[in-house]
């Protein structure tokens, strides 16, 4: 990888509201706590 775009990485990156350290992020896992059915359960309603 180009060192430009390794910086790049590490940068702060405004992205609408949300400020972001850097540029490394994660999806949401949600899909593995989903029941039968890839319905989501109550665990998910918990704040």
């Amino acid at each position: 990888m180009p060192v430009e775009t390794e910086n790049l990485l590490f940068c702060e990156l405004q992205l609408g509201p949300v400020r972001l350290k850097n540029r490394l992020v994660m999806a949401p896992m949600t899909r593995c706590r989903a029941g039968e059915g890839h319905f989501p359960t109550a665990l998910l309603t918990r704040p």
